[in-house]
């Protein structure tokens, strides 16, 4: 695909699609042009327009079908709630389109596999919007890993943190519809990440607490994760967060990763504090390391329609995007029988 702006539909008008994607699309103005847009509520539909002027051009639907139907249409963004992924991706891939799909892929592993082989089958291009993979700091910290800056990671702690209140009939309420609770949501973002610097843990535990007024499922979850080589992981996500956490806290989710030649820790989106040994052990070299951040969902953006043009596979295609789904099925398996759990969770 080359040549002409990429035209591309936009299925669900929520929060994300409004105040994330449509912003990074803007930014690409030159390459891609929102040709339609679509939601099932009319009133979304007008709150998008109202906000953003270039929307009042595209056309607007109530029923998706009709959009994957203008064969003018080369790809479309499905920002919907988590149950209607699988049939939001087999809808789009059946009318030929190719999708960049809101995170999660899938609410479980086998919803996942499905997911997969719909883009498989049509031969169109998947990409999951784990936009963590995207985050400049997040990026350079996976390019120090590979370069073995810190030497043999021993431990990584990765957490989220928000004050999250579903309202009542809200479908993030919902145990079913989201697929789980705070990790499935949030927590599968810390979950990717860790999948992309570590690879397939052998075995997880977790434990959770729940609060009803803000949802069905988990509100809080820890779990410690042991990986083959030796190496150990926690992941703390937390819905329960009455107050954000001090200033330079990147988005309420912080990053740490220990080595056997150093420790790095993630302050912001622009900041990483990288620790190495001097000869006193107590006073170990810092220094901070700056990335340019144009943002995260703009890097995202730009990659998918470099993967559009050049026909590269994603960063964050089908395959990678089910390894945190298996990683929250693993914890969810642990929370429903107390024990630890071997990877692969057996479907």
């Amino acid at each position: 695909m080359s040549g002409a702006k990429i035209q591309v539909g936009i299925v669900g008008m929520g929060h994300i699609a409004r105040n994330r994607h449509l912003p990074a699309i803007h930014a690409h103005g030159d390459d891609v042009a929102i040709r339609a847009i679509c939601d099932a509520d009319p009133a979304a539909l007008e709150r998008g327009r109202a906000d953003d002027p270039a929307l009042r051009r595209a056309d607007a639907y109530t029923d998706s079908r009709e959009l994957l139907a203008d064969p003018a249409i080369d790809a479309v963004l499905l920002a919907l709630p988590n149950h209607l992924h699988l049939q939001g991706v087999q809808q789009a891939a059946a009318a030929g389109k190719h999708i960049l799909l809101e995170k999660p892929i899938a609410r479980t592993p086998a919803e996942a596999d499905l997911v997969i082989a719909a883009a498989r089958q049509a031969g169109v291009m998947l990409m999951v919007a784990h936009s963590d993979r995207y985050s400049p700091v997040f990026r350079e910290t996976r390019r120090l890993l590979d370069e073995g800056a810190l030497g043999e990671v021993i431990a990584v702690h990765v957490d989220h943190h928000s004050n999250y209140v579903n309202p009542p009939g809200g479908w993030r309420r919902s145990r079913e519809l989201i697929g789980g609770g705070c990790v499935m949501d949030t927590g599968i973002h810390q979950l990717d990440l860790l999948s992309w610097y570590l690879g397939a843990p052998a075995e997880v535990f977790a434990y959770a607490a729940t609060d009803p007024a803000r949802l069905e499922s988990e509100v809080v979850c820890t779990a410690v994760f042991r990986f083959a080589g030796g190496a150990i992981a926690e992941l703390f996500c937390n819905w329960g967060a009455f107050r954000s956490p001090p200033a330079r806290v990147r988005h309420n989710e912080g990053l740490s990763v220990f080595g056997k030649r150093g420790s790095l820790y993630v302050m912001d989106d622009e900041t990483l504090v990288l620790a190495s040994p001097t000869d006193d052990p107590r006073a170990p070299r810092t220094r901070e390391l700056k990335v340019a951040n144009p943002g995260e969902w703009v890097v995202m953006w730009g990659h998918f329609i470099d993967c559009l043009r050049t026909g590269a596979t994603p960063l964050s295609n089908g395959p990678e995007s089910k390894k945190a789904v298996e990683l929250v099925a693993a914890i969810y398996r642990s929370l429903d029988t107390g024990k630890p759990v071997t990877l692969p969770v057996p479907v």
